[in-house]
Formats: C-alpha cells, structure tokens, sequence
C-alpha cells in the first residue's frame, strides 16, 4: 500500500471507475473512454453547490433533468424523506427550526405559518439566519422552508447578523450550541 495522503494536500486523482448503466462505454459505444467526475453528497460539504451550479446551468437545454436534480438538492437541503441525516451529520433545516421551537416554546409548524404576530416574527428571524449561517442552503431555498419570498430571508439574516440586542445575541448562541452539541460537536 502506498503512504497515506491527506486529501487537502492531494489534489485531484483518480479514485472510481465509473462504467454507464446503459452500457454506451463499453469498448466501440460512442461514450468509450469518457471521463466522469463522481460527487460525494454525503460527505463532501462542496458537492451539493457543484451539484446546484450545473442544474443552473443545465436548465435550458435539459430541463428534465435540472428539475430532477433540484428535488435531489432540495431532499438533502431541506432534510426531506430521502435524506440521509444522522444526528452527527450535517445541522438542516429541519433541525434549526425544531431547535429554535424548543428554544422560544412555539408550537411545531408556527415558524413556517404566515403568522406576523412577535412571538413568532423575531424567533423566525433567528431560525432563518440559524439556516444560512448552518446549513448551505439558499436564500430561496430558506425561504421554501418559511413559506417565505427570497428578500424575507435576506432581511432576517442581516436583521440578526447587525443586532446590538445582547438578549437576542445570547439567544442565538445558545441556540447555536444546542445545535453543536446534537451533532455532537458542542460540550
């Protein structure tokens, strides 16, 4: 076995080798000898962009499969069904809003229900900053999961991130160490 390099100082290298399901890179097929590029959705915290800018950029010529792909995203952003999280994986949406409920005492579902009322306003906020401070969803993305437009988003992240309330401040970093802590990072 060769000595072990740490993959910050590798660099790129083969690791797979990928053969098509349909059988086109068999030897004479017309995709013979192409080179594939595999992303670790898992494990890989940059995966996901990559997998977003080419669904962006894939969208006119093969709008199917841009669509199909921002359902992946979605599923692994916004913590779906077909997730895999445990709870040493990655802090999701999901988690931030169940933290932030149980943190201000809101009633499952309120943070996401067009309630404009205080006591949900400002701990909506919270979670919405605690999501793209965590987690590499989008504003938009965030958004879906408050049933909230892009701009609301943009408004509560810069809201929370410019408060000179100390309450509010010690809020956020408690809530954000229940957050460490549930993934085992905290403590």
């Amino acid at each position: 076995m060769g000595q072990f390099i740490d993959d910050k100082e590798r660099g790129l290298y083969e690791k797979f080798a990928v053969d098509r399901a349909d059988g086109r890179s068999a030897p004479g097929e017309k995709h013979e000898g192409c080179e594939y590029f595999v992303l670790d959705l898992d494990h890989d915290p940059f995966a996901v962009h990559a997998l977003r800018a080419y669904a962006n950029l894939c969208r006119r010529k093969y709008p199917k499969l841009s669509a199909d792909l921002v359902k992946k995203i979605d599923r692994i952003v916004l913590g779906g069904e077909e997730a895999r999280i445990s709870n040493s994986g990655p802090i999701t949406i999901p988690s931030v809003i169940a933290s932030v409920e149980r943190f201000y005492h809101i009633e499952p579902g309120r943070l996401s229900s067009r309630s404009r009322v205080r006591t949900v306003l400002g701990p909506r906020q919270v979670a919405m900053y605690l999501c793209r401070h965590n987690t590499i969803a989008s504003y938009a993305e965030i958004g879906r999961a408050f049933n909230r437009n892009h701009p609301s988003v943009v408004n509560a992240f810069r809201n929370i991130a410019d408060t000179k309330d100390l309450q509010l401040i010690q809020h956020v970093a408690e809530i954000q160490r229940r957050l460490d802590a549930a993934r085992g990072e905290g403590e």
